[in-house]
Order: C-alpha cells, then sequence, then structure tokens
C-alpha cells in the first residue's frame, strides 16, 4: 500500500492496506502508524490536496519558528544555500532511504558523539 508518488513523497493507498503493519515495522521514521480502530496504517500524506491545489503544507504554516520547508528539491537547495545535508548521525543513513529530506544542521547536530534516547 506504500508507493512513492510522482512529486518523491511516500504515501499511503488506504483502500489497498490490509493492516498486516509490514509498513509499521521497517520505517526506520516511524512514520506510518496503525490505527486500530479502523484496522489500516495511515501516515501522513504531505497535505497531497492543499499542495495540488497550490496551497501549503499544513506543517510549515503552522510552523511558529518558520523551520520547515516543502517544495522540489533543487529550488528548496537554491533558497537555503550551502551546507544543506540529508542525513544526521543520529538518523538512518541516506544511502538506507533516499530521502527527499534537507536539513540544514547547526555544528552541535552533525557531531557524531551523541547519547541515543529511546522513548
Amino acid at each position: 500500500a506504500m508507493y512513492k508518488d510522482a512529486d518523491g513523497t511516500v504515501q499511503h493507498d488506504d483502500a489497498t492496506c490490509i493492516g498486516c503493519q509490514t509498513c509499521v515495522k521497517v520505517c526506520p521514521y516511524g512514520a506510518p502508524q496503525y490505527m486500530e480502530d479502523d484496522g489500516i496504517v495511515q501516515k501522513c500524506d504531505t497535505c497531497s490536496a492543499l499542495r495540488a491545489g497550490g496551497m501549503s503544507t499544513v506543517c510549515v504554516s503552522a510552523c511558529p519558528m518558520r523551520a520547515i520547508d516543502f517544495g522540489e528539491m533543487d529550488k528548496l537547495r537554491a533558497k537555503y544555500g550551502e551546507g544543506l545535508v540529508s542525513e544526521l548521525p543520529c538518523t538512518e543513513p541516506s544511502s538506507t532511504t533516499s530521502p527527499n529530506l534537507l536539513i540544514k544542521a547547526n555544528t552541535a547536530a552533525l557531531r557524531d558523539d551523541f547519547t541515543e534516547i529511546v522513548l
């Protein structure tokens, strides 16, 4: 039921989902969540309907610090300049996930000597 859309976002087809939760178990980001009442998995669809209508995603619009942006990777690279990374020492390697993600990380976030906290 998971697929990568033409725009690079990972989408979930609720109608195809059989509720096996395989995607929940293997997602390195913890994005898919099992909805017990519905018996299927669901995840953020990056506000695909809003974006199709030319609007911004809710998370971008709601972020009070304007720390989140969404768009085509080339345009984001041009907008935010040098020093962008697609992974941090504390995240899954980008070679594993091939993320469409850019982070303008501060120096501390790039350090390898972090302490992992598991909740």
